[in-house]
């Protein structure tokens, strides 16, 4: 699905969209490094601004407690280009 959007230049809000959704399977499974970097990945087009609807704050905020701050950011640099 996020294929689709991206080779139809669809708006930032749709692919950061399903980005959050996609990041939901791996914190659930555990894998939070993995989840990290996606929602950074979803912030990417946004930056320095925040996004528009926070869909991702449990997720993010789940990965930040287990992972620690520094540890989180370091997954969260790894995502950006």
């Amino acid at each position: 699905m996020l294929s689709h959007a991206l080779a139809d230049h669809c708006a930032e809000a749709v692919t950061s969209a399903i980005v959050d959704g996609a990041a939901t399977l791996p914190a659930r499974l555990g894998d939070l490094p993995r989840s990290a970097r996606l929602l950074a990945a979803a912030d990417t087009p946004y930056d320095p601004h925040p996004r528009p609807a926070p869909q991702h704050a449990l997720a993010e905020a789940a990965a930040r407690e287990a992972l620690g701050t520094e540890r989180h950011d370091a997954e969260r640099a790894r995502a950006r280009p």
